[in-house]
């Protein structure tokens, strides 16, 4: 599987976002990297996957308060789509917790380059939008 590289359409103009979507890649690439490898370091993973967490958990909350601040509203979708990662994230880390043999690195990777891929660019156009009538 390769890694996801960085383009110029993820970028957003708001630099905090920008930078915070390109730590959150680097951490993917990262997962995607041990699961390229040929021996699995399961305590680098675990480390890997508590990072992931901490990072998205409080990049999502930040994020979303942008998001409101920035709308004067509420953004279910891109929401939703941060629960989904939270809950793929939470399962996989239960899996590899309980039942590490049960548990599809290739599959929780695939997820994460794709869920990457398409967040950065859904959310894109409308934050772009938002910014230009209100100055980010």
């Amino acid at each position: 599987m390769d890694k996801v590289k960085w383009r110029e359409e993820f970028c957003t103009g708001v630099e905090f976002l920008d930078e915070a979507s390109r730590n959150l890649l680097d951490l993917i690439n990262d997962m995607i990297e041990i699961r390229n490898s040929e021996e699995k370091d399961n305590q680098h993973l675990s480390s890997l996957l508590s990072q992931i967490q901490d990072f998205a958990l409080m990049h999502f909350v930040l994020e979303e308060r942008f998001l409101v601040k920035l709308h004067q509203g509420d953004f279910p979708d891109h929401k939703a789509q941060h629960t989904l990662f939270k809950k793929k994230l939470a399962f996989f880390c239960y899996e590899m917790t309980n039942k590490p043999q049960e548990a599809s690195l290739d599959e929780f990777c695939e997820f994460l380059g794709s869920w990457f891929e398409q967040h950065c660019l859904s959310s894109r156009e409308s934050i772009i939008q938002f910014c230009n009538k209100k100055t980010c």
